[in-house]
């Protein structure tokens, strides 16, 4: 675990999933990226490389059943103490009785060889895993014609940042302690 921009994350991931949709040639989705404002510059403290993981999983689900539309992902602040993500696309969805074994391991769409079907049917599994490594939780919003939404949540940690590490070790080498309107300063 380390400290990362969250901006930085998502920077990322847009511009490689940006330059698949072209490989892939998937000219009739929109893939749209959804960070409000106010957490454009935050700083995450968590698994960058697995939080990656997780969403270039379920944005490769995402991709392979959805032919137009929009992909949509991203962060929301859902004002408690996890950081909240998302993917959502306008898919063909997944059935009802499906459903309650998308996270098993080797769980493909019934039917046919296709594009669709050329997964190993670990996607989803993966990602279930690594959220819950992070101690996390993750979530599925049937729309079944109309796509899926995946979100997910892992606990906000704190981090001990480079200014803490300088300013403990400068203490513990030399401390002058100033008294400045009260207060103690170490310098």
């Amino acid at each position: 675990e380390k400290e990362f921009s969250i901006n930085e994350l998502f920077d990322d991931l847009y511009v490689k999933f940006l330059k698949d949709k072209n490989r892939l040639e998937k000219h009739s989705i929109a893939l749209l990226l959804n960070i409000p404002f106010q957490m454009k510059s935050m700083i995450i403290h968590s698994d960058q490389v697995r939080l990656k993981q997780i969403f270039t999983n379920l944005l490769q689900n995402a991709f392979r059943f959805t032919e137009k539309g929009i992909i949509e992902f991203g962060c929301f602040d859902n004002g408690s103490d996890a950081y909240s993500f998302f993917v959502k696309d306008s898919g063909c969805g997944i059935d009802e009785k499906e459903q309650k074994y998308i996270f098993n391991t080797f769980i493909k769409r019934p039917g046919p060889p296709s594009e669709k079907n050329r997964g190993l049917g670990l996607g989803l599994a993966v990602a279930k895993g690594l959220v819950e490594l992070l101690e996390g939780e993750i979530h599925f919003k049937p729309n079944e014609g109309r796509g899926s939404l995946f979100s997910f949540n892992i606990p906000k940690r704190l981090g001990i940042s480079s200014s803490k590490v300088s300013l403990q070790h400068m203490k513990s080498n030399q401390e002058k302690n100033v008294k400045i309107l009260g207060r103690d300063l170490a310098i």
